[in-house]
């Protein structure tokens, strides 16, 4: 069900980059230039948090999927294959989280850093969460490689908001995120390029809920960007 939802959301964010503005087709990637960005990101079979739990045994079958549609604004630009430097404001309308904790587990912080967990459940990992998010410090760094290829450096934060707290019960609804990815961009007309790489991406409710295990997921991701 989850990876059906992640094709949905593929498939939205490809027709949506279709059908953007027709007004920015004519945007040239100059300084204070715009662009539109959609990107999805997942990653399946990732460690269950609370990681390194001395009392719990932990899976590798947890999945999260994020989309990301977003605007770009180049803050230095050289040409169209030349280093750039950009803001990046992005919405994220769809996010899924599977295999976290259920009302079956109970965590605690038993030492720093270490938790300890109880159950009347033998496989406890079935939480599903959807939500949305918004990352509003975001910068980009490209630069060339070859003609229509560049190097891609990204670092983005913001809060996100799920249906169900994650990654245990004790966790929060609303959470942090943080992430930074290293890619390539292909440019793939005057207009469009294609973009692909990895994230490390964070989530953690940064100490306002009970306890804080966090998530941490390193995602592979594609994107278009659109001028």
């Amino acid at each position: 069900m989850t990876r059906r939802i992640a094709l949905i959301a593929s498939i939205f964010a490809a027709l949506l980059v279709v059908g953007i503005v027709p007004a920015a087709r004519a945007q040239a990637p100059a300084d204070g230039g715009h662009a539109w960005i959609v990107r999805v990101a997942g990653v399946t079979n990732a460690e269950v948090c609370p990681c390194h739990s001395p009392s719990l045994a932990v899976p590798h079958d947890r999945d999260l999927f994020i989309v990301g549609v977003g605007l770009r604004t180049s803050l230095r630009s050289h040409s169209p294959d030349g280093f750039e430097v950009a803001y990046d404001l992005q919405f994220l309308p769809l996010i899924v989280s599977r295999g976290t904790a259920d009302e079956n587990l109970r965590v605690v912080l038993c030492s720093r850093q270490r938790y300890c967990g109880n159950t009347s459940d033998v496989s406890p990992w079935s939480t599903r969460a959807v939500g949305i998010g918004i990352l509003p410090l975001g910068f980009t760094a490209l630069a060339p490689i070859v003609p229509r290829l560049r190097f891609q450096l990204r670092g983005a934060a913001g809060a996100l908001r799920l249906s169900k707290p994650v990654p245990v019960l004790e966790g929060h609804k609303f959470n942090f995120i943080a992430e930074a990815s290293t890619g390539l961009e292909l440019r793939l007309s005057s207009a469009l390029k294609l973009t692909a790489g990895m994230v490390f991406n964070h989530i953690s409710n940064g100490g306002t809920a009970d306890i804080n295990p966090g998530m941490n997921s390193r995602m592979f991701e594609v994107g278009l960007v659109r001028h």
